[in-house]
């Protein structure tokens, strides 16, 4: 055998060696972005599921319900595309089983969607809060991936505001009751005057507007009875942090419509 046929047949053997570890690693580097696009979508379909267990079927109306469920089905669908094995077997039933859920909760929401969800402690506003700056962070990241457009976020997004809203008027108006209720005009009064203050910052297009009368009409009424009073009360600091958090979230969805403004 001559060199030239020998070298030759060493550089056939070296191309296909080298073609055989491209494949390798492109089947490997293929594998490993599928599993990561699956733990992506678990993660979504997780998020989702713990909102949905959080959030009162009252507070899931204005879309954001048909949304989360969406977007579940949306990741299930996308890890059946994906054509892993270890997922295979049970991601056809998980479909049909979501698509089942959808159809029960859009008749449970319209039984329960009107009922009002009473607001009686700071934690559970605080949670609340946190589960809606979680359905913010899906809205955000489905419009970013053009699951969602822009119009059908902007509505998702000022629901969610809306309802952040509404919570700390509610955790105020709470307090405020049970204060007047033991005789506390004082502080009644200063919770009142803190859930106005919240509305009133938010009340750009007049939303609260009957909100606020109600609770001047509250303020009117502790007054009388605060003039029958001889002790005083301390205000207390409570739900600076619920506070701290809406106001965060109001400047974050500002600056996600000046983003998004002229595109």
């Amino acid at each position: 055998m001559s060199p030239i046929t020998i070298t030759a047949a060493i550089l056939v053997f070296v191309i296909i060696l080298v073609g055989v570890a491209y494949a390798y690693h492109s089947a490997e580097n293929a594998k490993i972005e599928k599993n990561r696009k699956a733990s992506m979508y678990s993660n979504r379909i997780r998020r989702i599921e713990e909102v949905m267990s959080t959030l009162p079927l009252p507070y899931l109306g204005h879309g954001l319900g048909e949304f989360l469920m969406s977007e579940k089905l949306d990741a299930l669908e996308s890890i059946k595309n994906l054509s892993l094995k270890e997922h295979n077997s049970s991601i056809e039933e998980r479909i049909a089983n979501t698509k089942g859920e959808i159809a029960e909760f859009l008749d449970k929401l319209v039984q329960e969607q009107h009922k009002s969800v009473n607001i009686t402690s700071e934690a559970q506003a605080q949670q609340l809060h946190n589960t809606f700056h979680e359905c913010h962070r899906l809205a955000l990241a489905s419009f970013k991936s053009s699951r969602l457009s822009k119009v059908d976020a902007s509505t998702l997004i000022n629901h969610i505001k809306e309802r952040l809203v509404i919570i700390t008027y509610e955790l105020f108006s709470y307090s405020a009751y049970n204060a007047q209720q033991v005789g506390k005009y004082t502080l009644a009064i200063h919770y009142y005057e803190r859930a106005i203050d919240e509305l009133r910052k938010h009340n750009a297009s007049h939303t609260y507007d009957a909100f606020i009368q109600k609770l001047k009409s509250r303020i009117a009424r502790a007054e009388e009875q605060q003039k029958t009073q001889t002790t005083q009360e301390t205000p207390e600091n409570e739900s600076s942090s619920l506070v701290n958090k809406l106001d965060e979230f109001v400047e974050e969805d500002d600056t996600w419509k000046k983003k998004n403004v002229y595109d």
